[in-house]
């Protein structure tokens, strides 16, 4: 029996368990090996349910060719939920350990989980060393991610009054000022970045409304695209326009020169993140009655060293290389970054190395630039465990 170990039960690592599972046409061995809780990682993990999904509920299904599943199952269990409606993301991982052992039952391929945390590989011997075994495995999938920022703390802050100050005002920050305000907490929050800005506000529009569409496939310089954008934004709204370029989005990072992509990188790449990545109605008004209230200040504090003026700070600047994993296999020379220093280094097909190790979701940032979210991320779980299940036959 073939055996396939996938580290990091995230959204990535799961959802590859899932499609191989499901897919094979014979009985495979999935080792799912994760220090926390399977099926949910840190974006889905059982917390407060003020913790929002990004994305509506009717378009985050777990399955490349059924975006509205999760809406699904969420009728299904009588949930009371309308299709644009931003859930909680406990909600959410619940959904996903559904699907896990809905798939451990249903399907002839074992998925052991493995409650431990990996702390190398052994190349030569095809061996995930863990803390406490090992595990032997034909392919090994790398699908722990990229350090984000760590929320231990929130409860302690919110039963004070001392004054925070927040490095990041991006999601992460919205979701601890949520968290405060749910929380009662009284104390001033400052939330500070180079530029200042806030994601925008989610809005929709019916499928009547007119909207861009693109083809690239012939011009598709950064120069050219931006131009392309700059008109489009006369005629249309612009978050149809962003949302007409998300399906070429890919395709355009793998084209641009790497001069392209580090001007992109360098110069549009805060704008781009607060129109593409956007909040909920919801938090939106939270945060307009907070700053209307003088209870939350936010500042652009430029590109020279910053220094915070209060005892209490979390830095929540997005994701990073502090995983011992990484670093350990990066000073092996067994993974190394991609050229911007955004993720790993990998294949189109997310091969790392002599097709036994791959990986997927955000340690492909570099190469996709947009692989962090579910609609992203689904797509790329079933195109590898098709590139694994091919190579096995």
């Amino acid at each position: 029996m073939k055996t396939i170990a996938i580290i990091g039960s995230g959204f990535s690592g799961t959802m590859c368990a899932i499609n191989l599972a499901r897919l094979s046409k014979a009985p495979l061995h999935i080792f799912l090996i994760d220090r926390t809780d399977f099926a949910r990682g840190a974006a889905y993990k059982k917390t407060d349910d003020c913790f929002l999904l990004n994305v509506r509920a009717d378009q985050m299904g777990a399955f490349a060719d059924r975006p509205g599943h999760f809406y699904e199952w969420l009728l299904q269990k009588n949930d009371n939920h309308s299709p644009t409606d931003f859930v909680s993301r406990s909600l959410y991982g619940d959904y996903l350990e559904c699907l896990l052992e809905e798939t451990r039952k249903n399907f002839s391929s074992t998925i052991e989980l493995i409650h431990d945390e990996v702390l190398d590989l052994n190349e030569k011997k095809r061996l995930v060393i863990c803390k406490n075994r090992e595990v032997a495995a034909d392919k090994i999938i790398l699908a722990s991610g990229l350090a984000t920022p760590v929320l231990d703390h929130l409860a302690e802050i919110s039963r004070t009054d001392k004054p925070l100050t927040i490095i990041g005002t991006g999601l992460s920050m919205i979701d601890v000022v949520v968290f405060l305000e749910k929380n009662h907490y009284r104390g001033k929050i400052t939330a500070v970045s180079r530029h200042g800005r806030l994601p925008a506000q989610h809005r929709f529009y019916s499928p009547e409304t007119p909207r861009p569409k693109y083809d690239f496939s012939q011009t598709h310089s950064l120069k050219y695209v931006l131009n392309v954008i700059k008109s489009d934004l006369r005629n249309y709204e612009w978050r149809l326009v962003i949302d007409a370029l998300r399906p070429h989005n890919q395709f355009l990072w793998g084209h641009w020169t790497l001069k392209e992509k580090g001007q992109f990188y360098r110069y549009c790449r805060s704008l781009w993140d607060v129109h593409r990545h956007r909040m909920s109605p919801h938090h939106k008004k939270l945060l307009d009655k907070l700053i209307a209230s003088e209870r939350l200040e936010i500042k652009a504090v430029g590109f020279k060293p910053f220094a915070p003026q209060t005892k209490l700070v979390l830095e929540l600047k997005g994701l990073s290389f502090e995983s011992k994993l990484l670093v350990k296999l990066m000073e092996k020379n067994l993974i190394r970054k991609d050229a911007l220093g955004m993720g790993l280094e990998s294949a189109a097909d997310g091969e790392i190395c002599g097709n036994w190790l791959f990986t997927l979701g955000p340690l492909r940032r570099g190469q996709l630039w947009e692989c962090t979210a579910v609609p992203e991320i689904r797509k790329q779980a079933f195109e590898l465990a098709e590139r694994i299940l091919k190579s096995h036959n």
